[in-house]
């Protein structure tokens, strides 16, 4: 996995669920996790506390090992660094949201550095300035005021041109060029690695293999495809399953859709993996028609978590839908909203709430004031318990151009909260019983998608109706069956109980 964090929603809490299903005591389940991360073990004790993973699911990260490779002890001069009032410097308030910034001057009135500190006055960067007020480097600290990372700038471009990174001890234990466009070239490892690589990624893969050697006869398991060039060059011994979870073509609803870039080296090369693990049928069948049958493709939905079900009644019937997606342009919100716009001439006072984060949220907060629904649609915050939203809500909706299973779907449905989405590939069609637990609409139908609305904000014993057959879903997407089709498929690989699951490289 890239990494984890508990603002990661679709596919990373899909994952999370088929660790902690499969994990047990006698046989845990491991995610190797890659990227750098501030405060990497706050982040992991949240899923923890959230209950995303149990205890039986464990996670090592790359920086996290040879962080703690390191003597524990702290440089007098990070000492003073970390300090909001450093002897002998001159500091002056700048404003900053949320943090407490300053800008420090020596006693000359050089302009030496920018600090910022969280509200807590933790230390969390230092960015230092040459005479001539160049950036030269920023340098990163852990909560407990540890150096952990340095970015070093080109004086003339600005550019970043080198990373480093440091144990607890304060000793270095790699470092990274970086070329013009971004891209980690020559790592070093430091300390008794002593290693050096032509990539960050060369360095990645020599980490997961000294992890890996020793349980030659695991399963590893890869669900984010960003890492998918380093799972392919993992040494011989694991077998290997990939989980898909998206839409394999940039245009699912053309007659010839384009197949993407990713999916085409996946199927072009399926037989180095053991198992190519499809979320519906559908998507399986359309695969099939491009590349033909596969020995090694199975179809395994996402289950769905019964654990909480009963804990909070269904709020009672309102003309309140919700969506929760990432504000981004694939997840089509403009429709959506387009179609709200419809619903609320026939009841002005309907509410929709949106909650997500993503790159398009000021361009959706600027579509709801231009077409004039400032009173009737939010975009909120990402909510990490989306059980309690969905329940506060009478209808959820999804207008995604394309999903893998939509386990957003499954979640609402769970709650008690009828669906009404396009029919989107893939998910929807196998998920809503159309009519009996919510809506399909042909895809791109704002009309119908309005009308649907309409119907049901106009029929509370509709929406009782619906919303009764909804919690079926927890019986058709059980943990059960999920984990009977999970333990079938290990068994095929060779693997009844997989000792490590990499659903990490995410």
């Amino acid at each position: 996995m890239d990494f984890m964090d508990i603002l990661r929603a679709g596919m990373g809490i899909a994952s999370e669920r088929r660790s902690s299903i499969l994990a047990s005591p006698d046989d845990p389940v491991t995610y190797l996790t890659l990227d750098y991360q501030r405060n990497h073990k706050d982040k992991v004790n949240e899923l923890y506390k959230a209950g995303r993973i149990t205890t039986d699911v464990r996670v090592l990260n790359f920086h996290d090992f040879y962080f703690e490779q390191g003597v524990d002890s702290r440089d007098e001069a990070d000492i003073n660094e970390c300090m909001l009032d450093e002897p002998g410097i001159f500091s002056y308030p700048a404003a900053r949201d949320g943090y407490q910034a300053f800008r420090c001057f020596d006693r000359d009135g050089d302009y030496l550095k920018y600090k910022c500190f969280d509200l807590d006055g933790n230390l969390i960067f230092v960015d230092y300035r040459t005479a001539s007020q160049r950036r030269s480097h920023k340098v990163e600290f852990s909560s407990d005021g540890r150096r952990l990372r340095e970015l070093r700038y080109d004086l003339l471009s600005g550019r970043l041109v080198v990373e480093k990174f440091f144990d607890r001890g304060g000793s270095c234990y790699m470092t990274s060029m970086v070329d013009e466009s971004g891209r980690r070239t020559l790592t070093t490892l430091h300390g008794r690695s002593s290693e050096s690589f032509s990539s960050r990624d060369d360095a990645h893969l020599f980490w997961l293999d000294s992890q890996l050697g020793a349980q030659r006869d695991s399963v590893v398991f890869l669900d984010y495809l960003g890492l998918l060039p380093i799972f392919r060059r993992l040494a011989q011994g694991p077998a290997k399953v990939l989980v898909l979870h998206s839409s394999h073509t940039e245009d699912p609803y053309s007659e010839n859709p384009r197949v993407r870039a990713v999916y085409q080296e996946i199927f072009e090369n399926r037989a180095e993996f053991d198992a190519i693990v499809f979320l519906t049928d559908e998507q399986r069948r359309d695969v099939e028609r491009i590349y033909g049958q596969g020995a090694n493709f199975f179809v395994i939905p996402h289950a769905v978590n019964s654990a909480d079900q009963s804990v909070e009644e269904h709020a009672p019937f309102s003309r309140s839908a919700i969506t929760l997606a990432r504000l981004s342009p694939e997840k089509n919100l403009k429709d959506a909203i387009s179609a709200f716009k419809i619903v609320v001439h026939r009841f002005p006072d309907a509410i929709y709430e949106i909650f997500g984060y993503g790159p398009q949220r000021e361009e959706l907060l600027g579509y709801i004031r231009e077409v004039g629904l400032e009173s009737n649609v939010f975009i909120r915050d990402f909510s990490s318990n989306p059980a309690s939203e969905f329940r506060r809500h009478s209808v959820s909706i999804l207008t995604s151009n394309y999903e893998a299973f939509a386990l957003v779907v499954a979640e609402s449905l769970e709650c008690g909260t009828p669906v009404i989405s396009y029919r989107t590939k893939y998910g929807p069609e196998t998920l809503i019983r159309d009519g009996v637990d919510g809506f399909l609409v042909p895809f791109g139908d704002r009309e119908m998608l309005a009308d649907r609305l309409i119907l049901l904000f106009g029929n509370e014993s509709l929406f009782n109706d619906l919303s009764f057959h909804a919690k079926e879903v927890v019986q058709r997407f059980g943990v059960s069956n999920f984990r009977t089709a999970w333990n079938g498929l290990l068994a095929k690989v060779g693997q009844k109980n997989s000792d490590l699951d990499w659903s990490g490289l995410r």
